[in-house]
């Protein structure tokens, strides 16, 4: 019985420490500023203007890889309709996938278009994502539901072969994923 007790005890703590860092968020949104809609097939992000602008000018230090946030203050300065909409395919265009994987598939693929002056933009976007998720400062709208959520959870996970970070919603289903490192 005891030999029991250990190896319960054992698996338990082996369950415990799988690599989740979960943190339960409540979505406030913005209040008194325009809107800003990433908009990707099942769930459109609203941001507020006021804050995503003050976010990228706090990030952009000169560097050369911080044009991503002069990119992203550039679309919405010259975007004219309100609110802002920002697809997760702009910057990307469609090619045949055997010019980009050299097989012989003759499928279309989505890649990002490295002319267009936006292609960098939603890459960035998505990190920013993460951020304003953490800290309740967006509305995720379910597109298939047609409501917004209020409450979601960022998970960080980490183990030995990659780091990622997840959007949930309460019932643990991932909408949101993205790839921190890889070994």
């Amino acid at each position: 019985m005891k030999r029991l007790i250990q190896i319960i005890a054992v698996l338990m703590m082996l369950v415990s420490c799988n690599g989740h860092n979960r943190k339960t968020v409540v979505l406030n949104g913005f209040q008194n500023q325009e809107t800003v809609i990433y908009k990707t097939s099942n769930i459109d992000y609203y941001l507020g203007y006021d804050d995503l602008v003050n976010y990228c000018k706090k990030e952009d230090n000169g560097e050369p890889n911080d044009f991503t946030f002069r990119q992203i203050i550039d679309y919405l300065e010259s975007y004219s309709d309100k609110p802002v909409l920002i697809p997760d395919t702009l910057g990307t265009k469609l090619e045949m996938e055997s010019k980009v994987l050299f097989t012989e598939n003759d499928s279309l693929i989505r890649i990002r278009d490295q002319e267009h002056p936006y292609a960098y933009l939603t890459g960035e976007l998505r990190w920013i994502i993460i951020d304003f998720a953490k800290k309740g400062k967006m509305k995720i709208h379910v597109n298939e539901m047609d409501s917004f959520v209020d409450t979601i959870i960022v998970d960080r996970v980490e183990n030995k072969d990659y780091g990622e970070t997840n959007l949930t919603f309460t019932n643990d289903s991932i909408f949101f994923s993205q790839l921190r490192w890889i070994r």
